[in-house]
């Protein structure tokens, strides 16, 4: 089950009501390594200085990835995408989005 997880520092939605959700399934003893299941209703986000390597699994939904200079991309269910440590860019998804996760902090 998930429970409602708030915004990390490095997340600042641009869309008001947005109720994020999630559940870690996984985290190594050093935190820097963890996987889990992240849900939300539709909304923008901005991602400064994104901390970790992230791969996502869309399981539900749509999401437009656009980086700082422009670029954009769209990923629906099914479809992996990567954001690189140190991204940074808007997140926009549709209603009941939700991912897999696996994300690496640090160096």
């Amino acid at each position: 089950m998930l429970a409602d997880s708030g915004w990390r520092p490095t997340r600042v939605p641009k869309s008001q009501g947005m109720t994020p959700q999630s559940r870690d399934y996984y985290k190594d003893r050093s935190g820097k390594v963890r996987s889990g299941v992240w849900a939300c209703n539709a909304g923008t986000i901005e991602i400064r200085d994104n901390p970790a390597e992230e791969v996502c699994f869309v399981v539900s939904g749509t999401v437009r990835v656009t980086d700082c200079t422009g670029r954009s991309e769209t990923f629906g269910t099914g479809e992996c995408l990567a954001l690189p440590r140190g991204f940074s860019g808007l997140w926009a998804q549709s209603d009941d989005f939700a991912i897999v996760y696996v994300a690496v902090e640090g160096a």
